[in-house]
């Protein structure tokens, strides 16, 4: 699963639109859905920042998705 493919997996599990988790993030909406999209790969920063607004550590992040949902 790609760091995009991640983000777009938790910040559905969390009820978020692309818009919310953006804002609460510090990024631009666009910017957010070309991550989520393959067409930009997102910084390190970028990852602890929207990790963060999910309430998940690194991590959990990068860890096994289906185990962080129950």
């Amino acid at each position: 699963m790609t760091p995009g493919q991640r983000i777009a997996a938790w910040r559905r599990l969390r009820g978020l639109s692309v818009r919310q988790l953006a804002s609460a993030a510090q990024l631009h909406y666009s910017a957010l859905s070309r991550m989520e999209r393959g067409h930009q790969e997102p910084r390190a920063t970028e990852i602890e920042r929207i990790a963060s607004v999910l309430g998940i550590t690194m991590p959990q992040f990068f860890g096994a998705l289906a185990e962080q949902a129950s």
